[in-house]
């Protein structure tokens, strides 16, 4: 039991490093834009560059854990940082051309993107629209981070009660509403109000797509599984930023933001369809 304890904080303490890393680059985002003297469209093409070196890193790393366990995590960080995949390797104990994983990626991919899109955006649009100063523009990524990671140790509770399908399109209606009302929103406050709502809304919809690929998976494949799904939804990760920065440049940031809140929608609705909700992550 002991054990089973140290693991768990291990993984918390894990993913709450990460966290701090990644509020604290959403909270610098406005201020790299001002340096940089770019608009919003290439701060969109700009964040795109960000996950490349992740995205090339999935694949292998979830073959290299089902092959040699939790050990290999460590030795892939210090491989991953100097070293891509050998090229002719085969990875492919859960084929990318598997249908239901392909779905399942793009469902992730749809996840991904409302949640980067805030993360990268909320501090722009407090700074751009309501022209708020620094301190007040770092509220943004802050308010969404902390509601996503509260709306996620909630929704561990609601697996529990609800079937997955319909806690994922739970998860993106609210990440609609509060996605729409952020982007609408007449000031500060009200976007601010708008951001929890999103926040909890999306901070069950990526995991849940996950542990379905991971459930629907044999054990030899599982983790092999859950990479190619999160390396597929690693895509909207990758373009959701700098699809709203091309969209603000033509249209507004807010115009760009309540497409967002189309595709939270658009996932919500997905979820309910029955086909790579209920098919075998491989086959």
């Amino acid at each position: 039991m002991g054990l089973v304890v140290l693991v768990r904080v291990q993984v918390l303490v894990g993913f709450g490093v990460y966290g701090v890393f990644w509020g604290t680059w959403g909270a610098l985002v406005p201020e790299i834009q001002r340096r940089a003297g770019v608009d919003d469209g290439e701060l969109g093409v700009a964040v795109l560059m960000i996950g490349f070196g992740a995205l090339g890193s999935m694949r292998p790393a979830g073959a290299a854990v089902d092959r040699f366990g939790r050990s290999a995590v460590a030795v892939i960080v210090l491989l991953m940082a100097v070293a891509a995949p050998r090229p002719g390797r085969d990875w492919r104990r859960a084929p990318v051309t598997n249908r239901p994983l392909l779905a399942l990626g793009a469902l992730c991919a749809l996840a991904y993107l409302v949640e980067n899109a805030w993360q990268s955006w909320s501090a722009v649009i407090l700074r751009s629209v309501f022209h708020t100063g620094s301190g007040a523009a770092a509220a943004g990524p802050v308010v969404f981070a902390a509601s996503a990671a509260v709306g996620r140790l909630a929704g561990h509770g609601l697996t529990a009660r609800l079937p997955q399908r319909h806690l994922l399109a739970l998860g993106a209606a609210v990440a609609a509403v509060g996605t729409l009302a952020a982007a609408l929103a007449p000031g500060v406050r009200s976007m601010l109000v708008g951001l929890v709502v999103a926040g909890l809304g999306t901070s069950v919809c990526a995991p849940t797509v996950l542990s379905l690929a991971g459930e629907r998976a044999r054990p030899e494949g599982r983790s092999s599984a859950v990479a190619v799904v999160a390396s597929l939804g690693y895509g909207g990760c990758l373009l959701g930023p700098a699809v709203v920065g091309l969209t603000a440049s033509a249209a507004g940031l807010r115009a760009a933001l309540c497409g967002v809140a189309a595709v939270a929608a658009a996932l919500a609705l997905a979820a309910l369809l029955p086909g790579p909700l209920t098919a075998d992550a491989e086959g």
